[in-house]
């Protein structure tokens, strides 16, 4: 989806959708980065329902936000609590690196996914 695609969805849609999507936030000065490791889905789920209301959605309003929360998760992250959600493409569940998927994607030799780094 273009940038401008996103001006015809509504504000319920763009509230779905986070606002790392719609923008790189070249507009910020400073990026922090926090990994975190955890195996019990339990503490995963409470951790969820502290940190969503945070996330920034690509609903801005009438001004870019100064400062922006946005998740991600591994294959290994979705696979903890993925019995619980459901919705998600193939692809998604699959994740960048299945082996299919990185040949289609011309992620081979030097950008194999055994190369990538963080």
């Amino acid at each position: 989806m273009k940038n401008h695609d996103f001006k015809t969805l509504s504000k319920n849609d763009l509230a779905d959708i986070q606002g790392m999507l719609i923008s790189g936030y070249f507009h910020l000065k400073n990026t922090a980065y926090l990994f975190l490791k955890c195996s019990d889905q339990s503490r995963i789920n409470q951790w969820l329902a502290v940190i969503l209301p945070e996330i920034s959605i690509a609903d801005w309003g009438k001004s870019k936000p100064v400062q922006a929360v946005n998740i991600g998760f591994t294959k290994k992250g979705i696979d903890l609590f993925k019995k619980s959600i459901s919705g998600f493409s193939q692809e998604f569940v699959d994740g960048m690196s299945e082996k299919n998927r990185a040949r289609r994607l011309g992620d081979e030799g030097n950008s194999a996914p055994e190369n990538w780094e963080i």
